[in-house]
């Protein structure tokens, strides 16, 4: 079971059990007689490599649960064409190398044409593509308190879209390209907002005491699904723009979250504790139709679509270290794809759903690769995440 805790501003503790990500709050040079913890930071640990991203965490006055909820795991994102491969990486190409910063890249499919688009000495993360892939909008910190900003596809015209002491997260572009969905904390809790494609006033999509987290777009914009967690509320809802209704979907006492809607806009995966252990369900959003996907002994998270909507990516640790499977949404068919001493997880299907593209720590560094859909032609496309390799012998660029 995959469960971190962390209180802000209320008990600078964590509780962990069996994941390599550690989750803590600080404020930096704080003596005996500190301020409230004002600092979360995310750790990625995968074998020889640590990876983290800082975020201010100015306003959060409620705990938060980030279990299977914040991408820390640096999810290779597709562009629309399919042709590139975005991600954020510390980028340092040999241990030696001082520059271990998180900054954003963009790659070829096939590990061609490595290309960094940020430098700068503040954290650069979570980027998303535009609809007609002409640009990117990405996490910073080089403001000093963690904003949304946007930029070109070769790294030019950074543009700064939010301005608030808070927190804002970004989430992507709608499926038209006219908003972007972004998180904040200005509410004393992480809220979900809406501002214009180039940014401007946003509007406040959620308002209640507890965080919602992990939101999905609907295919055709008019809903947004969510996670919502607090004291006595882990369940996933969907809210409908056309009424500007939240409904709970999940209802039940366990845990429910990680939601993803199918291309089809109705039937939803999502992962729940409901059976006593971590699995992946779909449902029919119309008929409440349930299916339960995957029956293993250990956790089965983070499930993907495929573009046509008949199988589902994911994440599971049945075979005691975490590799990725697929499944068709009946629950037939469960292939694992990779098989690796390393850490094997966020995958992201290509818009064509003939690759799917994961990050591993089977290097002993954090890497991009690609396979087939098939299982087939397991490809390293980074070198500890940034640089291009700079040797490449078969052994190391196809995998068995």
């Amino acid at each position: 079971m995959e469960r971190q805790v962390v209180c802000l501003a209320i008990v600078a503790a964590l509780l962990a059990t069996g994941l390599p990500l550690t989750v803590s709050c600080g404020e930096e040079n704080a003596g005996p007689a500190a301020a409230p913890l004002t600092r979360l930071t995310f750790v990625y640990r995968g074998n020889t490599v640590e990876d983290s991203v800082t975020l201010p965490t100015t306003n959060i006055t409620t705990p938060l649960d980030l279990s299977r909820a914040v991408p820390v795991e640096a999810t290779p994102v597709w562009s629309p064409d399919g042709s590139r491969i975005a991600f954020y990486s510390r980028g340092a190409s040999e241990p030696s190398d001082p520059d271990t910063n998180l900054d954003i890249y963009v790659t070829g499919a096939d590990g061609s044409d490595v290309l960094r688009l940020t430098d700068d000495p503040s954290a650069d993360a979570f980027p998303s593509w535009s609809p007609d892939g002409a640009q990117l909008v990405f996490y910073s910190e080089r403001t000093g308190n963690g904003d949304v900003f946007a930029m070109n596809v070769d790294g030019s015209g950074v543009t700064r879209l939010t301005d608030d002491p808070a927190i804002d997260i970004p989430h992507g572009w709608s499926p038209d390209g006219a908003e972007i969905l972004f998180s904040s904390a200005r509410d004393g809790d992480l809220e979900l907002y809406l501002m214009g494609g180039n940014g401007g006033s946003p509007t406040q999509v959620t308002n209640n005491a507890v965080h919602d987290l992990s939101p999905a777009w609907s295919p055709d914009g008019s809903q947004i699904v969510l996670q919502s967690q607090g004291p006595g509320s882990r369940d996933v809802f969907v809210f409908n723009r056309l009424t500007n209704i939240t409904t709970n979907l999940t209802v039940h006492s366990l845990w429910d979250g990680q939601p993803a809607l199918a291309p089809d806009g109705i039937n939803l995966a999502f992962v729940s504790e409901r059976e006593g252990n971590a699995e992946i369900y779909v449902m029919d959003t119309e008929l409440s139709f349930l299916i339960r996907v995957t029956r293993a002994s250990r956790e089965d998270s983070h499930p993907v679509w495929s573009p046509d909507g008949s199988r589902l990516a994911f994440t599971s640790n049945r075979d005691t270290d975490r590799e990725v499977y697929v499944s068709n949404v009946d629950g037939s068919g469960q292939t694992r794809l990779t098989l690796s001493p390393g850490l094997d997880t966020a995958p992201s299907w290509s818009p064509d759903g003939s690759r799917i593209a994961f990050v591993s720590t089977r290097g002993g560094g954090r890497d991009i690769y690609v396979v087939n859909s098939d299982g087939s032609g397991a490809t390293r496309i980074t070198n500890n995440g940034g640089a291009p390799r700079r040797t490449r012998s078969p052994e190391e660029e196809t995998l068995p």
